[in-house]
């Protein structure tokens, strides 16, 4: 059978794009190497536990954004809708003895932080925040009225100038100057730079946001990073719930996805693509076959090892973007169940926590460790009276990756060892409840199971340079191949992926409306 599009990867990205296609009329066929759909954002089951498998939160459902964009065009807003819990606090902060709790209501932010940080004149804060709160706002308003960025056309630039759209996409001007400033100097400019705890809390918001630190990370990128706390659903289940979601609505469709299917090869010839799978493992597959034929392409799988499985053309083309940004953060995760007396387990219902470690961690290159606490009605993550953990925080993959077996063992126990320590610190609690066995996961894992190059996870981190306007766009010029996920054009987070896919779905689209 030849496909009009094959799309390589089952993260959100490449779902979303196979379910608008699929919507549009288009014969898709998604390839996964993994048996479960969701890429960085899926989970694992263990022992009656569920697992997401790093830090990743469900953003971008409200009004106008991506996820809510992607559930209306499929008329699955209710459906998709029905397991998420919108969290009114989006994350807990521990730091210095002090519990800080980022409400995502933004006045009950505001006298949160205005209480736990006196030394800080309150005017500025506020003055901050309520900027912060409105460049968001903007931003994402700008997003949604442009879903063909990067512009790739002289038609992507004209679009930015229709009547309907230029009214508001005005409004998104001030916004430039924060793709090459720094979020170091707009804390500067409002004059928050004196107290260094509440630095170090901007800087590790944004290490899980924007997986880069302030003195380097473009402000636009930062002041979305520190209102994504705002916005924050947890997923009954798992995190690939409406993962799942898409892979029925894709098949129901009338598309195909197929697992543990590892593309190791893309060819071309006179205009069609070969997808060529391991034909060893296409035998454990829903589809037992090793080669299929395609008219499109889209790329769901990093940008790095894109350019290792494609022909010569679109290699080349990729290779300059894939060695500009050569490099991402890695991960060092661990997962347990916890089992609080009952007496805490009624008081504790926060789900998403943020620890900063009291000093240094070997081998580890953030200040602080995400962690994610199932809820204690969540009977599908954990068994009664129990709930799921997953530990998650940055490392350099050069760390972790070419050890021998014993000292790979050693330094996996140590880190494991003092993150617990910092974790029971923070929340006593955990200590005195019952832990259920203790798996941890490094870059090497991460390389293993989603075949991510080197084990590089979260995204190209959002710097001031090169800028996030020169990653890669989602189209190969003259080519029929295009890029969605979290190493193109905009990167990290389910929200973000979810609009590469619109910007790709949009210009299939357009280039479908010009042939006929």
């Amino acid at each position: 059978m030849l496909y009009d599009y094959a799309i390589i990867g089952a993260g959100y990205g490449g779902l979303a794009a196979g379910a608008l296609l699929t919507r549009a009329g288009f014969s898709v066929l998604v390839l996964e190497s993994h048996s479960l759909p969701g890429g960085c954002a899926s989970h694992y089951k263990k022992d009656g536990f569920s697992f997401d498998v790093g830090a990743t939160t469900i953003t971008g459902f409200s009004e106008g954004k991506p996820l809510d964009i992607l559930a209306r065009i499929l008329g699955k807003k209710k459906q998709f809708g029905r397991h998420l819990y919108r969290c009114p606090i989006g994350m807990t902060i521990y730091q210095e003895g002090e519990i800080i709790n980022r409400f995502a209501d933004i006045n009950l932010w505001l006298r949160e932080v205005k209480a736990k940080f006196t030394k800080i004149d309150p005017y500025n804060l506020e003055k901050f925040f309520r900027f912060v709160d409105h460049s968001e706002k903007t931003a994402w308003n700008i997003l949604r009225d442009n879903q063909r960025l990067l512009p790739s056309s002289m038609d992507d630039i004209l679009d930015l100038f229709q009547p309907k759209k230029l009214e508001r996409n005005i409004k998104g001007v001030p916004l430039i100057p924060g793709i090459f400033d720094t979020f170091h100097n707009l804390i500067q400019r409002f004059k928050l730079n004196g107290d260094g705890n509440f630095v170090r809390l901007l800087n590790e918001i944004l290490m899980i946001t924007s997986q880069s630190e302030y003195y380097d990370c473009p402000w636009i990128s930062g002041v979305m990073g520190m209102a994504y706390p705002s916005e924050v659903y947890y997923p009954i289940g798992s995190i690939s719930r409406m993962a799942e979601d898409l892979v029925d609505y894709i098949v129901e469709n009338g598309g195909e996805v197929g697992f543990k299917q590892e593309v190791v090869a893309l060819g071309y010839l006179h205009g069609r693509y070969t997808v060529s799978t391991d034909p060893v493992k296409a035998q454990r597959s829903n589809i037992m076959q090793s080669e299929f034929d395609a008219n499109g392409i889209i790329s769901n799988i990093p940008i790095w090892n894109t350019v290792d499985i494609s022909e010569r053309t679109i290699s080349k083309h990729l290779k300059p973007y894939a060695q500009k940004f050569s490099s991402a953060h890695g991960a060092f995760t661990m997962y347990f169940g916890l089992k609080f007396t009952d007496k805490v387990n009624d008081k504790f219902k926060e789900i998403y926590h943020q620890i900063h470690f009291s000093e240094e961690i070997p081998f580890v290159t953030s200040g602080s460790a995400f962690m994610t606490v199932s809820r204690y009605d969540d009977k599908e993550r954990a068994p009664q009276g129990w709930r799921s953990v997953t530990i998650s925080t940055h490392v350099d993959t050069d760390d972790w990756l070419n050890l021998d077996d014993e000292k790979y063992d050693e330094r996996k126990t140590l880190v494991q060892e003092r993150i617990l320590q910092e974790v029971f610190a923070a929340l006593p609690s955990f200590k005195e409840a019952k832990i259920d066995f203790l798996q941890a996961g490094t870059p090497k894992s991460f390389e293993f199971f989603t075949k991510r190059k080197n084990g590089f996870v979260g995204g190209i981190p959002h710097k001031v340079a090169p800028t996030m306007y020169e990653m890669t766009p989602n189209k190969v010029p003259n080519h029929n191949f295009y890029l969605v996920g979290d190493t193109t054009f905009p990167g990290q987070g389910i929200a973000s992926v979810v609009y590469s896919a619109l910007s790709v779905y949009n210009k299939i689209i357009e280039a479908d409306k010009k042939k006929k």
